[in-house]
């Protein structure tokens, strides 16, 4: 099977948003397993709301991959220390 380039190029395009779509539903992920810690230990701070999250997804998409990477290390980092009793 022939591909023309319009093809790879859009195979590739479909590659690229694949890998941003996964970092996002990474850090989601990671978000709301911080905002579950936050809730659960009860210091008198205030758990991230939905609304909190959907704007951090918003601005964590429009970030460059190496912004990106940077975020999720350090959401892990932070959920890391929280978890440490």
């Amino acid at each position: 099977m022939k591909m023309t380039p319009l093809t790879l190029a859009m195979a590739a395009a479909a590659v690229a948003l694949a890998g941003c779509d996964s970092r996002a539903n990474k850090y989601e992920n990671l978000c709301r397993e911080f905002a579950t810690l936050v809730e659960k230990d009860g210091n008198g701070i205030k758990a991230p709301t939905e609304d909190d999250i959907k704007r951090e997804l918003e601005r964590f998409s429009a970030l460059s991959e190496d912004e990106q990477d940077k975020l999720i290390e350090e959401a892990e980092e932070k959920i890391r220390v929280k978890k440490i009793p």
